[in-house]
């Protein structure tokens, strides 16, 4: 394996007095994600970083962080913690006098071009569906434009890249397939989650999906991307089961309720050659996770139209999702 190399700590021309300490190696990437190409180097990206910070832009010092102030920065550190093909996620920490901090979370595209789009998309789509969901999610605290100089100073190839900034996510661990029915933590020493844990992610994931439901504009946020990493579970011991959703660069549209929950209930994840159902084998999850997210009421006409539309011909019965379990779902409803 190629020897990892760390960015040294350095002195800027500008922001003179700010210390640097940069680790831009590339993490362990999803074993099963696909090859992702790095557009620009380590040196690039904190030299971008470095005329941020000088020029107080708002990326990296939003306001409702309400940490150190610009011109009190003293010294700033940033690591590459996670990485997908569409983006690299940065955790920065900046400190300054009278021991004042903050940290965050940046996500930079990894390109100016069609990865720069999926980026923009992404900040758009987690700001809109915040709103409606639990602390399973990282919005955007603020967004904007890095300038990247080109590191041979040639004319016309300097870049601008779009990033959004959000709160620090705790400690994570990318999640898999490891199993027909187990999730897997992906680190050095794999877990296998039980399938209890995974069932309770599962109904959590469908609640999730149900809040994000927006009936005007008609859309939804689709269960996390696997292969993407863009669901991530607790690192921390004893937190089985607690995630946070990372990205979303696009939501399904053209959606009505009665469309979400026949695309809900027949979603399947791949891996590689392994799949698997986001319905949990106990339907009892499913009841739970809708009235958690829509109420009783809301849910019994849901799923009564649901209903009538297998009935009329609209869409077929999934095979995990019969008439008879639907017909079951609605009768524990009514009670």
């Amino acid at each position: 394996m190629k020897k990892r190399k760390t960015i040294k700590t350095r002195e800027p021309k500008r922001g003179a007095g700010i210390r640097f300490d940069w680790d831009f190696n590339h993490p362990p990437y999803h074993p099963s994600a696909p090859p992702a190409r790095h557009f620009f180097q380590g040196e690039s990206l904190a030299r971008s970083l470095e005329l941020a910070i000088a020029r107080a832009d708002s990326l990296l010092f939003p306001a409702s962080t309400r940490g150190v102030a610009p011109s009190n920065v003293q010294a700033v550190s940033g690591a590459i913690v996670a990485e997908n093909n569409y983006s690299i996620e940065i955790h920065l920490e900046f400190r300054g006098i009278e021991r004042k901090s903050h940290r965050l979370r940046l996500v930079v595209a990894r390109n100016d071009q069609e990865l720069a789009l999926m980026v923009k998309a992404e900040g758009r789509n987690l700001t809109a569906v915040a709103p409606r969901l639990p602390k399973q999610l990282a919005p955007p605290l603020a967004g904007g434009l890095l300038f990247l100089p080109d590191r041979h100073r040639r004319t016309g190839q300097n870049r601008r890249i779009p990033a959004y900034a959000t709160r620090p996510i705790p400690e994570s661990l990318y999640c898999g397939i490891g199993g027909p029915e187990q999730f897997i933590a992906y680190s050095a020493s794999p877990r296998l989650l039980s399938r209890d844990v995974t069932d309770k992610i599962k109904g959590r994931i469908l609640e999730i999906c149900m809040r994000s439901f927006d009936p005007r504009a008609r859309t939804a946020m689709p269960p996390p991307d696997l292969q993407r990493g863009t669901l991530r579970l607790s690192a921390r011991a004893g937190a089985a089961g607690e995630f946070v959703i990372t990205g979303c660069p696009f939501l399904w549209d053209h959606m009505d309720h009665v469309g979400l929950i026949h695309r809900l209930t027949g979603f399947d994840w791949k891996e590689g050659d392994r799949g698997m159902p986001l319905l949990p084998a106990d339907h009892g999850l499913l009841r739970e996770a809708m009235i958690i997210a829509l109420g009783k009421p809301t849910s019994r006409e849901w799923l009564k139209e649901y209903a009538a539309a297998l009935e009329q011909g609209r869409y077929k019965p999934h095979h995990r999702f019969s008439l008879d379990a639907l017909a079951s779902l609605r009768e524990s409803l009514a009670r």
